[in-house]
């Protein structure tokens, strides 16, 4: 994160959403076409600066969950039926344990639309579609 980013006071993503929609507003009323570019590009960096900190609030979210289900036991995967033939074999990742690039690639998929199929070649853990879908469970995530 940009050290600039990081002074006290700038708030909370909520906040810099409501500067840009207050920077959106200003550049309606404004005749001045210059004024209006520069509040435009600042709605811009509001916009962005709010994206980075609702990233990191996942990124540190998931972090947290990582530490208190960690110990947790895996759950047995009962339901193969929706298996292809290819999924049986090991993939790359099947039963590591989950980083966190993972969770937010997961979550990616499941705000995509995307099955527990398909976000598990994607993350290479095809031989566990099971744990796919039982981590976004666990997560809050609707897979397809």
């Amino acid at each position: 994160m940009n050290q600039s980013l990081r002074k006290p006071g700038l708030g909370t993503a909520s906040q810099a959403f409501r500067r840009a929609r207050e920077c959106d507003r200003l550049a309606a009323l404004t005749r001045d076409a210059q004024r209006r570019r520069e509040l435009l590009r600042l709605k811009c960096s509001w916009i962005q600066f709010a994206a980075e900190i609702r990233s990191n609030e996942v990124v540190r979210m998931a972090r947290i969950e990582d530490r208190n289900t960690s110990a947790l036991p895996r759950p047995i995967d009962t339901d193969r039926s929706y298996e292809s033939p290819t999924e049986g074999r090991a993939n790359r990742n099947d039963g590591k344990p989950w980083s966190v690039m993972d969770i937010v690639d997961l979550g990616n998929h499941a705000r995509a639309g995307a099955t527990a199929r398909e976000a598990a070649q994607f993350l290479s853990r095809s031989g566990t579609v099971g744990d796919v879908k039982a981590t976004a469970e666990r997560r809050g995530l609707r897979l397809v």
